[in-house]
């Protein structure tokens, strides 16, 4: 349940439906009273998720929206599971080929990352993060192509000293961003029509920092059996994240870390994220079926859209 509720946030961290009235779920008497969702993956067999993020136009930067595959393969072990994880090089669309970018990406196409799960699905650590490192660190490399060559010297130590300040139990969240709220779906009991709200300080380890938030999570729809349809809402703490935004100031803009610090004062209270996502889940798996997740902000008192993540299952 624990990865639920923070992948229901997302990656910094994972609406589009609302929950149904509860009078409607409990027409049928052959509906049970409480739904426990099991991790209970197919094993030994890739599970094939396409990713789709649509990112919203900005003043200066236009709308983008980019789709690939990534591939699970799950492991029982006897405290948990072991979950395989790569990207399908074959499905990367053309912006993620492009010899700029290609380096970056290729340390996760070839010889699956390996993460150790608890029994409920929740995210551990990297089973072996030696070797995983020494692939994060050359995509960190591969990226120095992106930085202007006058800023290289200045950008770069503070980049490699981000990522290699990873652990077993940090690295997770970066390597598996986009498909995060895959996992820990076990352990949830809910009647149709409940709702939980729950406060999360949600680790934001490339940082060094975290966001306070609270989620809202309702469990909808129920096919007895099949399928559950759980919706949440996710509120940042605008304190919270302002601090963690000043942190990254402080990382990566030390000569002019004042000026920045002071835009983020003026930018915040018209700034406040959150997010609304649904989740439709395949409870004889615990695993989704298609996950969609919007953020949004407050600019200016309107509600403006930032990015879309749907995840889908290819079976």
């Amino acid at each position: 349940m624990r990865s639920i509720l923070a992948g229901a946030a997302a990656a910094l961290l994972v609406c589009l439906t609302p929950a149904m009235p509860a009078a409607a779920q409990a027409s049928s008497t052959a509906e049970p009273a409480t739904i426990d969702i099991v991790f209970n993956p197919p094993l030994d067999t890739p599970l094939r998720y396409r990713v789709v993020r649509d990112r919203a136009a900005r003043p200066g930067r236009p709308a983008a929206v980019a789709n690939w595959v990534e591939e699970l393969r799950f492991a029982k072990t006897a405290d948990g599971f072991l979950a395989y994880w790569r990207m399908d090089a074959a499905s990367l669309p053309p912006e993620m080929r492009v010899p700029a970018v290609a380096p970056m990406v290729a340390p996760f196409t070839g010889e699956p990352i390996a993460f150790e799960l608890d029994a409920e699905g929740n995210i551990l650590r990297v089973h072996d993060w030696s070797a995983a490192q020494a692939r994060v660190m050359a995509a960190v490399e591969a990226a120095t192509a992106m930085i202007p060559a006058a800023d290289r010297d200045k950008v770069m130590p503070q980049v490699r000293a981000m990522f290699a300040g990873l652990t077993a139990e940090t690295a997770p969240s970066m390597l598996l961003r986009n498909v995060e709220p895959l996992f820990g779906g076990g352990g949830l009991s809910m009647e149709p029509g409940e709702v939980i709200r729950a406060p999360i300080e949600q680790p934001v380890p490339l940082l060094g920092g975290s966001v306070a938030m609270e989620v809202t999570l309702t469990l909808g729809a129920v096919e007895p059996g099949r399928t559950a349809t759980l919706t949440s809402r996710t509120e940042y703490d605008p304190d919270s994240f302002k601090q963690l935004l000043a942190h990254a100031v402080d990382r990566f803009a030390p000569a002019d870390k004042a000026a920045r610090k002071q835009q983020l004062e003026q930018m915040m209270p018209e700034m406040l994220l959150s997010e609304a996502s649904t989740t439709l889940i395949d409870l004889p798996s615990g695993m989704p079926l298609r996950f969609e997740n919007r953020r949004t902000a407050k600019i200016d008192g309107k509600d403006v859209p930032v990015e879309t993540l749907a995840l889908t299952w290819l079976r």
